[in-house]
């Protein structure tokens, strides 16, 4: 085994989200855990397990194409509040998905959609089924970011957001991910199509082609 400076980023694997399984696998690796919230290098991490487990470069590819602030016409300002930081000094993972559902909430109403009028006129709402968060840069105390979020597809019944992080006024990619929401009628849960009203508004928000597919 290739000996190797053994120090671990805190972030992702603190105490209080069963660290457990996660320190064990470190240490198959020849890895020690340090509770350093300054030190955060996980590419070199990933890299080493990788090589342990015998991964393919594949499985350590991102999952979502990284955004650009340019790509985003959308930003929600927001300033890190103490609630928000673990034990770490850095902003807690599960927060990201608070924020990005506030961003996308607001950024559909931006674009001219009447979220609440739409609802109650359609018995129809949307229900979240996938949410994806991957982190870029730790972000700590009172630090002023902006959440940006866009559309990047609407399929028969649901409608794909990218959410990303920056530091306002700044460039640097702090986080992004996924949301996905599935329109469903509210008598019947089951899911019905996006209506054209809809696609018409965020095609003209975005300047894309969301046309309904065949």
């Amino acid at each position: 085994m290739t000996s190797v400076p053994t120090v671990l980023p805190a972030k992702g694997l603190n105490e209080g989200s069963g660290a457990t399984g996660g320190v064990a696998l470190l240490s198959s690796a020849g890895l020690t855990w340090s509770w350093d919230p300054d030190i955060s290098n996980p590419l070199r991490i990933s890299v080493i397990l990788a090589d342990h487990m015998g991964w393919t470069p594949q499985h350590c590819e991102p999952r979502v194409t990284l955004p650009s602030r340019a790509d985003f016409r959308f930003f929600m300002p927001h300033r890190v509040r103490y609630v928000e930081l673990d034990t770490q000094g850095i902003v807690f993972n599960a927060h990201y998905l608070t924020w990005y559902d506030e961003a996308v909430s607001d950024y559909i109403r931006a674009a001219g959609w009447q979220y609440q009028d739409e609802v109650k006129a359609s018995g129809a709402d949307f229900h979240v089924v996938r949410g994806l968060v991957e982190y870029k840069v730790a972000i700590g105390r009172k630090a002023e970011i902006e959440v940006a979020a866009r559309t990047t597809r609407i399929g028969r019944t649901s409608i794909t957001f990218q959410p990303a992080v920056f530091p306002a006024a700044g460039d640097t990619l702090l986080a992004t991910g996924e949301i996905v929401w599935v329109l469903t009628d509210q008598a019947t849960r089951r899911p019905v199509p996006i209506p054209d009203k809809l696609r018409d508004i965020m095609a003209e928000f975005e300047g894309m082609d969301f046309t309904a597919p065949s």
